[in-house]
């Protein structure tokens, strides 16, 4: 399990959405923070474009090599992993499942810790993990 400050960011912000919404997310750390980024799929198609708008917004210097991979210069930056994601608003539930084949699975254990945190936008909503929504 990570420790620190956990910290939920969504691309473009959509912590009070009303309608579904599915995309993808990262789970990262950071200085001694813990930050799961989630992105609508019409925002980012990739983890690794996440992880890099990331980077950007913090001033971590970055490249991209060969393409699809990147390294940056921050040694205390750490990716954990990722997946899918799907928000049902109406019915208070978040369905995560898949892999980043960047940057792996994530830490399921983990990810339900930040995910109950008192500054969670979806604390106490029901959490499915491996249940792909129909």
């Amino acid at each position: 399990m990570m420790d620190g400050m956990a910290t939920v960011i969504t691309l473009p912000d959509f912590r009070a959405a009303t309608r579904p919404v599915e995309g993808k997310f990262v789970q990262l750390a950071w200085r001694g923070n813990n930050y799961l980024l989630f992105a609508a799929a019409s925002q980012h198609k990739y983890h690794n474009q996440m992880v890099a708008q990331f980077l950007g917004r913090h001033g971590i210097r970055h490249r991209w090599i060969g393409g699809d991979r990147m390294e940056w210069d921050d040694a205390t930056l750490q990716v954990h992993g990722g997946g899918r994601f799907r928000l049902d608003p109406a019915a208070q539930s978040l369905s995560l499942w898949d892999r980043s084949t960047a940057y792996g699975r994530f830490d399921e254990v983990a990810v339900r810790s930040q995910l109950a945190a008192e500054d969670s936008p979806w604390r106490g909503w029901l959490l499915h993990i491996d249940q792909q929504p129909v």
